[in-house]
């Protein structure tokens, strides 16, 4: 289906989902809103390209519309893809009168995190979002849970790439993957990406180049949060919820609620 206009911000569900496999040459993903119409519209296609695929699902009620995004998911989950939990929503806009004379100190401190961004895409799929103070992917938001798990994937790599035709290097840089979109192109080639030292130790620098800016995301947030009782006008609370993903501690999910969400690699906050 072509592509069309459709306001997302109003779904009343959200489904994300990915599915890296190399073997398959799968680097793809699939994302589903409910619409308040109860149609279902769904955008698809390989992670990094520009342009997804389309589809509608017309529905003529809730109940309909559920039992046919279930079914859906179902389908998805039997041909390899995983879930993951995320918030989403678009760019803001800042309005920089409202900081007076504290705004270059925070436009230094969002300069630098934008050039954070500008140095980790070509090796990712991550972006820093300006207007709402956090990295994230076309999937989601990256936290320093994200990070965390990142790394212990990429560990997994590093160990298995002795032999990186093994099906242990495999499964484990699928598994990296499925946390941090790296684009690919066409063609799924696993070893090209990240089966020698050049290769991790850049996915390495992208994972400590993250770290630095989620940690400055949380200075400059609690900087902005000090001047609330000076801040003013209508772009007041732009700024309040400016990074205010990075607040949230994610980390008290324990494994067998991740099991139970088949297999969930990607930590969002």
């Amino acid at each position: 289906m072509a592509s069309q206009t459709v306001d997302k911000s109003q779904s009343l569900r959200t489904v994300k989902l990915i599915n890296v496999n190399g073997a398959n040459n799968n680097n793809k993903y699939w994302c589903c809103w409910m619409l308040p119409n109860w149609d279902l519209y769904a955008e698809y296609g390989r992670v990094g390209a520009k342009t997804p695929g389309t589809h509608t699902y017309p529905n003529n009620s809730q109940r309909e519309a559920e039992a046919k995004l279930n079914s859906l998911m179902r389908d998805k989950f039997k041909k390899g893809y995983v879930e993951a939990s995320i918030e989403d929503e678009g760019e803001e806009k800042l309005d920089w009168n409202v900081l007076g004379s504290n705004a270059a100190t925070i436009e230094q401190a969002i300069e630098r995190l934008d050039s954070i961004g500008r140095q980790i895409f070509p090796r990712s799929q991550i972006n820093f979002n300006k207007g709402k103070g956090r990295f994230e992917s076309s999937l989601g938001i990256v936290s320093a849970a994200t990070i965390e798990k990142a790394r212990s994937a990429l560990s997994n790599v590093e160990r298995a790439i002795r032999n990186p035709q093994s099906s242990q290097f495999a499964e484990a840089a699928e598994n990296y993957l499925k946390i941090v979109q790296v684009p690919t192109g066409m063609k799924l080639n696993l070893v090209e990406l990240l089966g020698n030292r050049t290769k991790i130790r850049q996915q390495k620098q992208v994972l400590d180049l993250l770290s630095e800016g989620i940690k400055l995301i949380a200075s400059t947030r609690q900087q902005i949060l000090d001047l609330a009782a000076e801040l003013e006008g209508n772009g007041r609370s732009s700024w309040m919820r400016w990074g205010e993903a990075e607040t949230t501690d994610t980390t008290h999910e324990d494994s067998t609620n991740l099991e139970g969400e088949r297999s969930r690699f990607i930590s969002w906050s």
